[in-house]
C-alpha cells in the first residue's frame, strides 16, 4: 500500500496491477484505498477441496480469495482470474459450475486461461478427483461464454484466442 501511495503521489497515470493469490483481503483493502487499479487472482479450482489440494494454504482458503475479489470490485478495480487450466479437471461439470458461481458472486471481469503444465499423476496425488464428468475444453469455453457473456476470456499468448474463425 505504501509503494502505491508513493507512485500515486507522483502520477495518476497508468494502472497499477497486482498479481496475487488474494488471501489477504484486509491488506488488499489498503492497497485499493491507496490507488491500486487492477488485480489478477491465480486460481486452480473454485471448489474448496480442489483449491486446498493444489495450493496447500495455511490459515486461509478459497473463501478469503472470494472476499478479496469482492473487496476489489467494491473499490471499482478490474478483477481478473489467472485460471490454471488442466484438461480433465477444470472442464468437469462440477468444477465448471463452481467457477461460474464464483465469477457470478464476485462479478469478476475477466478469465485469463493459462495452461497448467504438470504431470497428471503428480496432480492426481495432490488434489481430489474433479467434480463430475469431463466435458472437454471446447465445451468448457462455450459454457463460460454462454453463462458469463459479460466476462472477457483471454490467454497469455493470444488476447482473444476463442473467436470462431471462418473456413
Amino acid at each position: 500500500a505504501e509503494a502505491i501511495r508513493l507512485i500515486r503521489a507522483r502520477t495518476d497515470r497508468g494502472i497499477i496491477n497486482l498479481n496475487t493469490n488474494a488471501w489477504n483481503y484486509r491488506g488488499l483493502e489498503e492497497m485499493c484505498k491507496a490507488g491500486l487499479g487492477r488485480i489478477r487472482v491465480s486460481l486452480f479450482s473454485a471448489h474448496a477441496a480442489g483449491y486446498d489440494g493444489y495450493y496447500r494454504p495455511r490459515g486461509y482458503g478459497v473463501a478469503q480469495v472470494e472476499e478479496s475479489m469482492r473487496v476489489a470490485q467494491r473499490h471499482g478495480l478490474t478483477v481478473a482470474l489467472n485460471l490454471l487450466v488442466f484438461p480433465g479437471y477444470i472442464d468437469c461439470a462440477g468444477e465448471t459450475e463452481a467457477l461460474i458461481d464464483l465469477m457470478t458472486r464476485t462479478d469478476a471481469d475477466e478469465i485469463q486461461l493459462r495452461t497448467l503444465n504438470i504431470d497428471r499423476e503428480m496432480l492426481s496425488e495432490a488434489v481430489p478427483a474433479p467434480l463430475g464428468p469431463e466435458r472437454g475444453i471446447a465445451r468448457f469455453v462455450a459454457t463460460l461464454r454462454q453463462r458469463l457473456p459479460h466476462v472477457r476470456l483471454a490467454s497469455h499468448s493470444n488476447p482473444d484466442p476463442f473467436q470462431v474463425r471462418a473456413g
